[in-house]
């Protein structure tokens, strides 16, 4: 019995649902300060909040996005960091330059993690014994 194989896609023909990297790169660079301020402002109220999330975009064919959260860290989702990077990324803009030949799928995982510069910064001003010997 023979293997069924995907047809092969003519070089002129866009792979299902591409888009170039440049253009991505570009759309999701721009909503980052957006997305971190979402992080940043519950960890003011939160000093030590950490954790991660995943999202699933579909960027439909004509440009509307469409998300979903595939993994979630608890201490994000009372803080409502969660919710409020899911309502950014819905609000993402793919219509100037929309995914070729079908939807496209992303997977976006984000990590928020105290810096270890910032985390040794607190402890030793809190303790500069520790700098003598």
């Amino acid at each position: 019995m023979r293997e069924s194989r995907p047809p092969a896609l003519r070089p002129s023909e866009p792979a299902p649902g591409s888009i170039s990297d440049r253009t991505l790169r570009s759309i999701l660079g721009r909503k980052r300060p957006s997305l971190e301020s979402c992080y940043h402002g519950a960890r003011a109220l939160a000093p030590t909040l950490e954790g991660g999330v995943t999202f699933a975009l579909t960027v439909r064919p004509a440009g509307e996005v469409e998300v979903d959260v595939l993994e979630r860290s608890p201490a994000l989702d009372q803080a409502g960091v969660t919710a409020g990077i899911r309502e950014k990324l819905e609000a993402l803009d793919f219509r100037a330059t929309p995914p070729q030949g079908g939807e496209l799928h992303l997977r976006v995982p984000m990590n928020f993690l105290q810096l270890m510069e910032e985390i040794a910064a607190r402890f030793l001003a809190g303790a500069p014994e520790l700098l003598d010997p």
